[in-house]
């Protein structure tokens, strides 16, 4: 099992007892036969909540693809979690006085609720840092005129909801946000999709040659970082620099790793993404066989997943 897998498990577990106690509030007021009591501004902030709740999910798979098993790599995700589950225990009322006045319920509950959403935003960006590096470093216009002001936009409009006391202003505001939120994700991993069902290299001829672009300035007869990323076995020269008996590594070197392994990850993903610009590609392809070479060096080796290099 790798590290990814054993996190996973975990974070899944939190994120799923969050959509359980959701879920839960809302069978409860089934139950109790006073669902027509729900009023709009719960019923959308529930929504809202169940939207955060599975695109946090689904970012795992890109953000936190290679976290390390410690507290450095674990407390910015496991705590995003955690506001989750207690935003979620909270949208519905648990005592049945309370369905009847959910309007009254909804303000008291507010700011608790959408702070800690805000909260969820914030330390997404932590587990998101990897990504705006790369960004910031490869494609700053896309980090300036999108990434930046898109997220200006959802964390202005959760601080208007605690702030307005308008019905209508909030429940415009909370379509908003659920909608505008579930159309982005559902954007974003397709486009995730797309990338991973590219082959990294010798697959079809457009990522092939792609993949080829950095390496054009000379021949060589030897095995590209990539062909040794996607070798059963390592080639002897990376066998031969590493240590015949490496000890375990540092909290600060596993960071170091952690960093190393996201951000080769996001450069395959750039490299073998066919829609993008050629000469962006070359550069993530070239970026992305450094960083491949680096990990060869330090006795990581890519077989299905990053693991130590045979000895």
């Amino acid at each position: 099992m790798d590290s990814f897998t054993y996190f996973i498990t975990f974070y899944s577990l939190i994120l799923g007892l969050a959509l359980t106690e959701l879920l839960g509030g809302f069978a409860h007021m089934v139950r109790a036969k006073t669902l027509k009591k729900l009023e709009p501004q719960t019923a959308l902030l529930a929504v809202f909540v169940l939207v955060d709740i599975c695109s946090v999910w689904m970012d795992s798979w890109l953000a936190l693809k290679h976290v390390t098993v410690d507290f450095a790599g674990l407390w910015a995700p496991v705590l995003l979690a955690i506001c989750l589950y207690l935003a979620a225990s909270v949208v519905f009322p648990h005592d049945e006085a309370d369905h009847e006045r959910l309007a009254h319920y909804y303000r008291e509950r507010k700011p608790f609720i959408v702070g800690l959403l805000i909260a969820v935003e914030m330390l997404t960006h932590v587990t998101y840092l990897p990504v705006f590096e790369y960004r910031i470093a490869h494609q700053p216009e896309i980090f300036w005129l999108w990434n930046v002001p898109y997220n200006l936009a959802i964390e202005g409009a959760m601080v208007a909801i605690m702030v307005l006391r308008s019905r209508r202003a909030n429940v415009v505001l909370l379509v908003l946000l659920a909608g505008g939120y579930w159309a982005y994700s559902a954007y974003r991993q397709s486009q995730t999709v797309q990338s991973s069902a590219a082959p990294k290299s010798g697959g079809q001829a457009p990522a092939q040659s792609r993949a080829q672009a950095p390496a054009a300035a000379g021949p060589s007869s030897a095995p590209t970082p990539v062909e040794a990323k996607n070798a059963a076995a390592p080639a002897p020269t990376v066998d031969a620099a590493t240590p015949a008996a490496a000890v375990p590594p540092v909290r600060s070197a596993q960071s170091e790793l952690s960093r190393l392994m996201r951000n080769e990850e996001m450069s395959d993903r750039k490299c073998t993404d066919t829609s993008g610009d050629l000469e962006e590609i070359g550069r993530a392809c070239a970026e992305r066989d450094r960083l491949v070479a680096v990990l060869a060096e330090k006795g990581w080796c890519y077989e299905n997943s990053w693991q130590r290099c045979a000895r």
